[in-house]
């Protein structure tokens, strides 16, 4: 027998009631994903949220011999992967005297310093990474997973046994640029942060050339929840440094500009 299955659809959105034969098809194989296809084919016809009647019907010997109808809504692929593109979205800010310190561009080199320094460890260093949204995460959204991918540059009197990094997200739904020290967190700009999640989750941080945090979800997922889901173009800023560990103990971040720079923000949800 020389049978075959075609999937035809048609935007209800746009032609309420449409017949699906009246709109687009695709002549299904074993390989084809069907939702993918639809995406894919008439871009131009079809837009996230609109709603589609489909057929999918069996000939064989040209012939109808079964047939099924549904309609469901297009969704885009719920995830992204966000990068520093701009000198001004990475930098670090640092406890300093007389003055407190911001650098753009780190300390020189672009390189980033980040935990604490000074007799004791007693002043802490700030890196921070200013991430801008390329699609909407919608009210009600669940985060799946969030990782942090970033590029090192070494590190300074640090134990890899036993210290680790914190990570934390600023609360807001629109984390302006850092353009001052006084912008760190629970400084007088008022920069407030959602509680720290620990790098690694046991144990101490081996720093390397391309670092992957632990999953971020949890504070992302109280952003979604606080503002009502998170807006395209709006801005996520992390910020991350280390406790005192009694001496002073940094890692370098490769800033923007940098040849070993990478710094991706991964996002997946549900809705």
């Amino acid at each position: 027998t020389d049978k075959t299955i075609t999937f035809y659809y048609c935007n209800n959105t746009s032609s309420p009631s449409c017949n699906p034969k009246s709109g687009d098809s695709i002549l299904i194989t074993n390989s084809s994903f069907i939702y993918q296809e639809v995406k894919n084919l008439n871009s131009s016809n079809y837009s996230e949220g609109d709603s589609i009647n489909a057929l999918l019907e069996i000939e064989d010997n040209s012939s109808v011999i079964d047939s099924v109808t549904t309609s469901f809504s297009l969704k885009d692929d719920p995830s992204m992967i966000l990068s520093i593109t701009s000198n001004n979205q990475d930098g670090e800010t640092a406890v300093d005297t007389p003055t407190n310190f911001i650098g753009v561009d780190g300390e020189g080199g672009e390189q980033v310093f980040f935990g604490n320094w000074h007799t004791g460890g007693s002043r802490k260093m700030w890196l921070y990474l200013n991430f801008t949204l390329t699609k909407d995460i919608p009210a009600g959204s669940t985060i799946n997973s969030s990782f942090l991918t970033i590029g090192g540059d070494g590190q300074f009197n640090w134990d890899s046994n036993n210290n680790y990094a914190n990570i934390y997200i600023q609360d807001s739904d629109d984390s302006p640029i850092v353009t001052s020290y006084d912008d760190s967190p629970n400084e007088i700009n008022g920069t407030i942060t959602f509680s720290a999640i620990r790098w690694p989750s046991s144990g101490g941080l081996f720093w390397q050339q391309i670092n992957t945090s632990p999953n971020l979800a949890s504070s992302l997922q109280e952003l979604v929840n606080k503002y009502d889901g998170l807006s395209s173009g709006s801005k996520i800023q992390l910020w991350i440094s280390t406790p005192s560990f009694g001496s002073a103990s940094q890692l370098i971040y490769a800033d923007f500009g940098h040849a070993n720079h990478q710094a991706d923000l991964s996002i997946n949800w549900s809705y």
